[in-house]
């Protein structure tokens, strides 16, 4: 379904530091150090990476929609099919908006431990089925988009990751774009309710998090 889609036409993106919040990008200032070696899943036109290498990192992808893939290479940054393929070890590795894509979310995780230098950061954004706009909504959150959107990990998931232990977790949104005025989120509401069709978007507050968990010492 991802190789054949051309991703760099379905997902538009603006450079990173507009596309995404504020204190997601002040999270990642701290992380993208200068010398870092980073791999980027599930990068699709490698917005990400391109910030990453203007702080100085050195940048790897992984993508599977070809278009994108396409993109990446063009812009010079190292290209894998798939993680499997990457060399490593890494410092850091980032997945945004992939985790919810994947059947196997334990295998991913695995994969990065072996990718992963001691001490290595995975960073993760993805939707929280645990803030209120989704605890009230549950299967209409817009979120839910199968068979795209099909896993949902929960907070105690993530804490439970074998040989990894959580450092950060920020709520925040899936871009800018999902701000919203406090008007438009009640006209939604209500106009969802009255009609029985109610997908909590605009969000009624911070629906994403930014995950950052740290591989533990010869784990």
């Amino acid at each position: 379904m991802y190789e054949s889609g051309a991703g760099n036409e379905r997902w538009i993106s603006k450079p990173f530091v507009e596309e995404k919040p504020d204190e997601v990008i002040r999270a990642l200032e701290k992380i993208f150090l200068p010398g870092s070696y980073l791999l980027d899943v599930g990068c699709n036109t490698g917005e990400l990476l391109d910030f990453a290498r203007a702080r100085g990192c050195h940048t790897s992808a992984v993508e599977y929609s070809m278009a994108s893939a396409e993109v990446v290479k063009d812009k010079g940054h190292n290209f894998f099919n798939s993680i499997y393929e990457a060399d490593g070890p890494y410092d850091v590795i980032t997945a945004f908006d992939l985790v919810e894509h994947l059947y196997d979310i334990p295998s991913f995780f695995m994969e990065c431990r072996k990718k992963l230098k001691d001490n290595g950061l995975v960073v993760i954004l993805t939707g929280n089925f645990s803030c209120f706009s989704a605890r009230i909504t549950g299967a209409d959150w817009w979120y839910v988009s199968f068979p795209e959107h099909i896993t949902f990990p929960s907070r105690r998931y993530f804490y439970s990751i074998a040989q990894f232990s959580v450092v950060k977790w920020l709520r925040t949104y899936a871009a800018t774009k999902f701000y919203s005025p406090i008007r438009n989120k009640v006209f939604s509401l209500v106009k969802g309710i009255q009609h029985g069709a109610y997908t909590a978007l605009p969000s009624l507050g911070p629906d994403h998090v930014l995950v950052v968990l740290r591989k533990c010492k010869n784990a």
